[in-house]
């Protein structure tokens, strides 16, 4: 089954539920009693007449429906429809399209005599999906069946579509890049975090520094959470029937807006110093702190004081925004604000009575409650909305046919070609297709259907999810498992992580379904038997997806096809290569330096390796005073520390006495660093390197242009990093740009690594 079969499918399946059959009407008891009291005594009354009534059912005196009998009309509907009556032992059995006719016949008078005393709804239930008989879904059809068609319907937003949008008011989202298709776009639901869960966090983009850890971070930020609910735990979820909007989602929906308009409109709700354009701007009794009910102290909680905002926010600017940046309120500025609110969360524009109904009501609201509580709390009606909520599928305009049909047409036609991909507005080709009279007829759909299909740019969260309900992988964090069963059979490298590790492999099943779509070849197939999974590059535990021995307790790596596998390259010599190659041999050394010609990717005979290398260890060198040493050192008394950081001299590449060494969450060491003139600077660091070191530590140089960060590995010698002019004992990071004056230079910290990270001299 192609992609665009897949898709076709999702629509067909909804059309044929209720009206794949001849259209059979019963506007009165009578035209049903004369169509329904042969089909019941032709096949019924021989185990259900007077005098049998078997199972103490009787059909002899059913005369009609109505609220009395209905449960038994509806048990009849089921058990005709199902094939279980007559029972299969009868050689009487009524065919295919008696069934359906008798199927309409009772569900449309159930709704008929019902319409006052609560309504009869159950045959728009998914799970009703399966009295429908699947040789009228993949057998031959009957030739007097009239054509399909769907109902009208209201479709309620799927909650990852809803939390979606809302998220497109408050964050800047990166566009589609071809370079990097399985990264995160504009367009994209928002990602479930594995130990947060799925939040949006309101000013996360602009954050500049914090105290703490992540943890600390999250708790710190004001966040929203998804709003809408699905009632289907397992398997295809988005249904017309299944939803509505509650009282206390609406609750949910006007107390969340809110909040996004003030964030829309002021941006993160913090105070005067927790803003700042660099880290070194803010002021020294705020940084590295958390404040706590007047006390300073460190929480691994944190506190919304403990987080510093860029002060030019990174948000999107709109005319929520434009309309509380400036003094006073005009009919301009107020009706940009409505017509962009509205648009955004409808995914259409107003109409001139809509536009006209919200803007009465912020005037209003301002002129009770002034401009800033006014417009807040006059905005936030329009994110309850019906079509902020709904997308409605009514037909209400257009010419039936003669099997009184009516195609969709207009902004309702959009939008639904829009829904079945995407979760933000229809794009511009859409828009215009529609504007110019180009969306009319079902080559106009299909050449829209099409064009969308094969344009990467635009996002199909739609079709992703329809995946993940069909086949439930993103439920594989839930299964439970014995962790240290798992632990101990090699399958983790530490316990307590498979729901972590099932938490990530969500994501990257999501992007193995996007490549398989993107081959689009027997996609179902494909994806049910596929011996192909996405893994992460660096994953700690492969071993997870490897295949176990015969013992049970030893665990392989996973195999790689060899067309993934990056083939040895062969010696070249230099003299065969284009340019000016200086090669091993005519290198200026200084320290101990060995041969090796272990690996083949490499010029001439041999290569030149340390001894740090090979062993991991650090060569014993002698420490140096800072006083004796040119250039402006800082060693690490004189760094302003924040976090716990112990002092060491073990290993003896470094400067002064000792070392400082951490692995505590939040720690930081900040080099201030007295510049003579304004100018260019190198900048070297003492690694101290060993093996239990941390291999990807965060170094930050902040020069007068910015600052540019590394992930220095601590376990190896000082120069196998990434630049030059190691001596043994310093690492260029390069030259940067400072000015004179005191300066907060270079930053170490632990946030990220995967070891004991060392902070010794600048």
């Amino acid at each position: 089954m192609t992609l665009r079969k897949v898709v076709c499918v999702s629509f067909v399946v909804a059309a044929h539920f209720s009206l794949l059959t001849p259209k059979l009407s019963a506007d009165n008891p009578t035209k049903f009693e004369s169509r329904v009291t042969p089909f019941l005594a032709k096949y019924c009354f021989d185990c259900h007449d007077d005098e049998t009534q078997k199972g103490d059912v009787a059909f002899h005196e059913l005369n009609g429906v109505n609220a009395d009998n209905a449960r038994l009309w509806k048990s009849i509907w089921e058990q005709v429809a199902l094939k279980e009556m007559p029972p299969k032992k009868k050689k009487t059995q009524p065919n295919l399209e008696e069934r359906q006719q008798l199927a309409e016949l009772i569900v449309t008078e159930m709704q008929r005599v019902l319409k006052e005393k609560g309504g009869f709804y159950e045959h728009l239930h998914p799970s009703k999906g399966n009295l429908l008989d699947h040789d009228l879904l993949f057998g031959e059809l009957p030739k007097n069946l009239e054509p399909t068609s769907s109902p009208a319907r209201i479709w309620r937003l799927h909650p990852q579509e809803h939390f979606t949008r809302l998220n497109e008011l408050i964050s800047v989202e990166p566009p589609y890049d071809p370079n990097k298709p399985g990264a995160r776009a504009r367009g994209d639901h928002v990602p479930t975090d594995r130990k947060t869960g799925t939040n949006i966090y309101l000013g996360i983009h602009d954050v500049l520094d914090w105290v703490g850890t992540n943890f600390s971070l999250h708790h710190s930020l004001k966040n929203i959470t998804p709003i809408l609910s699905t009632k289907v735990k397992r398997g295809l979820q988005h249904y017309p029937h299944l939803y509505s909007v509650n009282s206390s989602e609406t609750l949910r929906i006007a107390n969340d807006a809110e909040t996004i308009i003030r964030f829309m409109a002021y941006g993160p709700d913090a105070k005067a110093f927790q803003f700042a354009d660099h880290v070194s701007d803010i002021d020294e009794k705020h940084r590295g702190i958390a404040i706590y009910k007047g006390r300073t102290i460190l929480t691994k909680h944190g506190v919304p004081q403990g987080v510093f905002f860029y002060k030019k926010s990174k948000r999107p600017i709109t005319p929520v925004h434009d309309l509380m940046a400036e003094p006073g309120v005009n009919d301009e500025r107020l009706k940009a604000a409505v017509d962009f609110l509205f648009e955004a969360l409808t995914l259409r524009l107003p109409t001139v009575e809509e536009s006209a109904t919200y803007l009465g009501i912020v005037k209003q609201s301002i002129e009770e409650l002034g401009k800033e509580q006014g417009a807040i709390l006059g905005l936030t009606p329009i994110f309850l909305d019906r079509a902020a909520l709904f997308r409605t599928e009514l037909c209400e305009t257009g010419t039936p046919d003669k099997y009184d049909r009516v195609m969709l047409e207009g902004q309702e036609l959009s939008l639904a070609i829009n829904a079945a991909f995407s979760y933000l507005a229809p794009d511009t080709k859409l828009k215009q297709a529609l504007k110019t009279g180009r969306l009319k007829t079902r080559e106009d759909v299909k050449r829209e259907v099409i064009r969308i299909l094969n344009d990467d740019s635009i996002r199909k969260p739609a079709i992703l999810r329809f995946f993940r309900e069909y086949f439930d992988y993103d439920l594989a964090s839930k299964v439970d498992k014995d962790d240290n069963l798992l632990k101990k059979a090699g399958g983790l490298s530490k316990s307590k992580s498979h729901r972590q590790l099932m938490a990530e492999m969500t994501t990257n099943t999501d992007r193995l379904v996007e490549l398989i779509l993107k081959e689009d070849k027997n996609v179902l197939s494909e994806l049910l038997t596929t011996d192909r999974a996405i893994l992460p590059e660096k994953l700690s535990d492969q071993g997870y997806f490897g295949e176990m021995s015969k013992n049970g307790k030893i665990v392989g790596k996973p195999v790689v096809p060899d067309s993934s596998k990056k083939k040895a390259l062969l010696p070249v010599q230099a003299k065969d290569l284009p340019g000016i190659i200086v090669d091993n041999s005519d290198a200026k050394v200084m320290g101990e330096w060995t041969k090796s010609s272990r690996s083949k990717d490499r010029v001439g005979s041999d290569y030149l390796i340390t001894e740090v290398d090979v062993n991991e260890k650090a060569k014993a060198l002698p420490p140096l005073k800072a006083t004796a040493l040119p250039g402006i050192v800082v060693d690490n008394r004189d760094a302003k520390t924040t976090g716990y950081w112990g002092k060491a001299s073990g290993v003896k590449n470094h400067v002064g006495s000792e070392y400082l060494l951490s692995r505590t969450p939040g720690s930081k060491a900040v080099y201030p660093v007295k510049f003579p003139e304004e100018g260019k600077y190198e900048v070297r660091i003492t690694i101290a390197q060993h093996a239990n070191r941390s291999s990807k530590t965060l170094v930050t140089v902040r020069h007068k242009g910015g600052e540019e960060a590394f992930r220095i590995n601590q376990r190896i010698s000082a120069g196998s990093f990434n630049k030059g002019g190691s001596d043994g004992y310093f690492q260029s990071l390069g030259f940067f740009e400072f000015p004179s004056g005191p300066w907060d230079a270079v930053e170490f910290s632990t946030k990220g690594g995967d070891g004991l990270v060392v902070a010794d001299a600048v």
